[in-house]
């Protein structure tokens, strides 16, 4: 009975080896798609600045680049002025008005 179990076992691995595999020629769905679409208009249209800051929730524990979150500034770009940034450029013009503290 043990013998009968194990050609089972063997009969199973062999099956399952047979699958199907990627070969070198084998392309990922996803850039099977972006083929597909590579030919699509591009309605993408810059807006503006984000004009929230972002606060990071308390207790949040999950490291962003090696540290905890930090609250980050209201933007100072628009996305047109990062559209229009050259390309491989680190900043974008700062086209949005920093407001002023208000003085008592």
């Amino acid at each position: 009975m043990a013998l009968g179990r194990l050609a089972g076992s063997t009969a199973r691995s062999r099956r399952g080896s047979q699958r199907r595999r990627r070969g070198p020629g084998d392309t990922s769905i996803q850039y099977q798609q972006a083929l597909e679409h590579q030919n699509d208009p591009d309605t993408f249209v810059p807006g503006d600045a984000v004009t929230i800051p972002y606060q990071p929730r308390a207790g949040d524990t999950t490291e962003v680049d090696g540290g905890l979150p930090v609250a980050l500034p209201a933007g100072t770009a628009s996305g047109r002025s990062m559209a229009a940034s050259p390309q491989g450029s680190v900043w974008a013009v700062n086209d949005v008005a920093t407001p002023t503290p208000a003085s008592f």
